[in-house]
């Protein structure tokens, strides 16, 4: 190497970085509690590097199950405490704008629709707050999707967990964001990745999730019933029901009352150790109607569990289209048909988890998640946009 290339290399190395200051953000949910949405907030708060990315979070409602986590770690969490009603609406406004007022984050970053409501409203006049709203599913309320519309006008960034979330904000809301972004979920998977799989039969099936119609829980029972196999069983994890005077934790109850004697099936309730029931399975299925981007598939990856999944939302992407597992139309017919068809070919089954495995490690760890949201974060703080 020629002494003057030397020189000018040993000058690029010495050169000093430009200083790009923190971006301080904070971020607007619902309650720290156990939704994929919730979870995932809590991960990514812990897993920041706060002195780059100072941050708070404000919860509409207290006492979520991660939020002493989240306080014990450092970070501030104020509570609006959220009421029904137009009152209710302009107190949590007011509440959201004292703490905007208090910590004067250069970011709000709004999970959830109400939340992405009320974020909108409160930085109505603070123009210098950037305004970063979420789609982590799939929005089918036709109003809530022409609200959204006159939310992207005003938003700086509109983040998508999935490019089937993106696509469907795309076509139902009317005006598309400024600019859109997918940043997918990451999930601690150290302890799915000790989980040890060996080639044997596919005994034991199962799933999580809340017994809702979205979550297609019907539509594994009655596969499964269709199976005629007595060697099989059906292991559904999960809350039963919560509220009793919801809707949808009404047909969850009645769903339950109708199969939970049904041969081979059992309801768990809600498990607190997810890594131990995936190390009793044998095979994972996601029955989903619709879907953003299931955290419960990303597990079963990473625990290295063969995957029948519907392919609906973010379900295909998750999947590698195919590459990490099997892709079925939300019916009890093909699921039933694709759990025969793993049973029948247990070799297959077991590639099939080993390409689930390393695909999780590649594109859905929480190292990995955390750095494309300080990648963001940074972007802003550089782009001064």
């Amino acid at each position: 190497m020629s002494g003057g290339a030397a020189q000018a290399r040993s000058a690029a190395v010495e050169a000093p970085r430009s200083f790009t200051p923190p971006v301080k953000v904070v971020y607007l949910t619902g309650k720290l509690g156990i939704g994929g949405s919730e979870v995932h907030l809590a991960r990514l708060v812990l897993g920041l590097d706060r002195e780059r990315h100072p941050a708070e979070v404000i919860v509409c409602h207290a006492g979520g199950v991660y939020e002493e986590r989240v306080v014990s770690a450092g970070v501030p969490v104020h509570d609006i405490d959220v009421q029904a009603g137009y009152q209710g609406i302009l107190r949590a406004v007011a509440g959201i704008r004292r703490v905007l007022d208090r910590v004067r984050p250069d970011v709000l970053q709004t999970y959830g629709f109400t939340c992405d409501l009320l974020g909108t409203l409160a930085v109505l006049p603070r123009s210098r707050v950037k305004l970063i709203t979420t789609r982590r599913g799939n929005e089918p309320n036709r109003k809530r999707q022409r609200l959204y519309g006159w939310m992207n006008y005003l938003a700086h960034t509109v983040l998508c967990v999935s490019e089937a979330a993106r696509d469907h904000a795309r076509g139902t809301e009317g005006r598309d964001p400024r600019r859109s972004l997918v940043i997918p979920n990451g999930l601690d998977l150290t302890p799915y990745l000790a989980i040890e799989r060996e080639m044997r039969s596919l005994g034991k099936i199962g799933t999580v999730g809340r017994l809702r119609k979205v979550k297609g829980s019907d539509l594994l029972l009655e596969a499964f019933s269709r199976l005629q196999n007595g060697d099989l069983t059906l292991r559904m994890a999960g809350p039963v029901f919560e509220d009793e005077t919801l809707t949808r934790e009404v047909w969850g109850k009645q769903l339950y009352d109708a199969r939970k004697d049904d041969a081979g099936v059992e309801f768990t309730g809600e498990i607190h150790d997810i890594p131990a029931f995936h190390a009793s399975l044998d095979l994972f299925v996601l029955p989903s109607r619709s879907e953003g981007m299931s955290n419960a598939l990303i597990e079963a990856m990473a625990a290295g569990l063969p995957i029948i999944a519907t392919a609906v939302g973010g379900n295909p992407e998750t999947l590698g289209h195919g590459e990490a597992g099997l892709l079925v139309k939300p019916e009890p017919g093909a699921i039933a048909e694709a759990i025969q068809s793993l049973i029948r070919d247990p070799g297959r089954a077991q590639e099939l988890g080993r390409r689930a495995r390393e695909r999780a490690q590649r594109e859905y760890s929480l190292e990995t998640m955390v750095r494309r949201y300080e990648q963001f974060y940074q972007s802003l703080a550089e782009s001064g946009a």
